[in-house]
């Protein structure tokens, strides 16, 4: 399969991937939220507020027009800052997550008037279908629209803290819209959608690391490489209360490796002190393999991308042929300048060689050539 085809796979995957999110997105808006008045977080809870706004007044608009027609003012704007292919991603995301806003309307499920359980469902489906379109390299508008709009500027603001503005002015425009009972419905959906939208991007295979400070490295490590069949990575500490030194060993494992690794600590040394800290990605050997997460190097022309045997990193070889050509090219540079110049001065010291052999060899003709004429000229006088 050549690269083109892969791209355009690639390509076909995530449009795939964002609309099924979408789906997703619709279906909590449409049956969880915003039938019991609970406000989803973006600008689907902006369109959401407006639209309930404007039923109170006899004026019908659908939440999926408001929202298509503020993020398309959006895209107009930030149209330069963004790139093609997030640009591409994007608008699909917003067609797809307005189109599905009206598709799921026409699904009639009874949920019931649990505004907890509606709050958490919602949440749930709203966080796992934002999640797959972030995977795949797109967005549903709002707040990465904006940081795009204003990663130019001198304005220093983040992603982060544009969503957490526009996800607090929402909640508390619900409080005083709906009641504030709705607004702590809409706290909790909130929360659900982030942690479910972590877990999507991120995996569920998070790992755990353990620093453990010993006196006995060699023989701890071996046992964590027999029992819990992990690698363990050794850093020389000083206590600073008795100035004496240690041994920290750093080690990386699963949830359910936790357990073994404490056991085989305390059975080998039990005065061993030791912290651990949640790692939300592991990449690498023993993890999840480190290519299928970040960007490869791109292979030169003339290189050839070949992948070791104990990890999953892809290097680029470069062959000979790029060394033939500098040489080529140095061989010529010194044929060009090796030429000798109008005052006898030699460039070169391969020439400068050359030129004196022929300069010591020019005289030693000459004078065989005189002593061999003049005893001939002579003989042929007397004869």
């Amino acid at each position: 399969m050549t690269q083109k085809k892969k791209l355009v796979l690639r390509y076909f995957v995530n449009v795939l991937t964002i609309l099924l999110g979408t789906f997703l997105m619709g279906l909590a808006f449409s049956v969880f939220l915003s039938p019991n008045n609970i406000s989803p977080t973006g600008f689907s809870g902006i369109a959401s507020l407006i639209s309930n706004f404007a039923a109170r007044y006899g004026v019908n608009i659908n939440p999926s027009i408001i929202y298509l027609v503020v993020n398309a003012i959006l895209f107009a704007i930030a149209f330069k800052s963004m790139g093609k292919e997030f640009i591409l991603l994007s608008i699909t995301g917003v067609l797809g997550y307005s189109l599905c806003m009206v598709v799921t309307e026409l699904i009639k499920i009874d949920v019931g008037n649990d505004l907890l359980l509606c709050a958490l469902y919602g949440g749930l489906l709203m966080g796992l279908g934002s999640g797959l379109v972030i995977r795949s390299g797109g967005s549903t508008g709002g707040g990465d629209t904006i940081a795009c709009m204003l990663k130019n500027s001198n304005v220093k603001i983040t992603t982060g803290q544009i969503i957490i503005a526009i996800d607090f002015v929402i909640i508390v425009c619900s409080c005083f819209a709906y009641g504030i009972n709705y607004g702590m419905y809409a706290l909790v959906t909130c929360f659900i959608m982030g942690n479910a939208c972590d877990i999507v991007i991120n995996g569920v295979k998070a790992a755990r690391a353990f620093y453990i400070i010993t006196d006995k490295g060699s023989e701890l490590s071996e046992a964590i490489f027999k029992n819990v069949q992990r690698g363990v990575t050794e850093l020389n500490v000083t206590g600073m209360y008795k100035h004496q030194n240690h041994q920290m060993l750093l080690c990386v494992v699963t949830r359910s490796q936790i357990t073994a690794l404490k056991r085989t600590i305390k059975s080998v040394d039990p005065k061993a002190f030791m912290y651990s800290v949640n790692v939300s990605e592991a990449l690498g050997v023993g993890f999840e393999p480190l290519d299928k997460k970040t960007y490869t190097l791109k292979p030169k022309k003339n290189g050839d991308a070949t992948k070791t045997e104990n990890t999953n990193e892809v290097f680029v070889n470069e062959t000979k042929t790029d060394e033939t050509k500098q040489n080529l090219t140095e061989q010529k540079n010194n044929l060009q300048s090796g030429f000798i110049n109008s005052n006898a001065s030699v460039v070169n010291p391969s020439s400068k060689t050359t030129s004196e052999n022929t300069k010591t060899e020019k005289p030693k003709r000459k004078r065989k050539n005189v002593k061999d004429n003049i005893p001939a000229n002579d003989n042929n006088e007397t004869k």
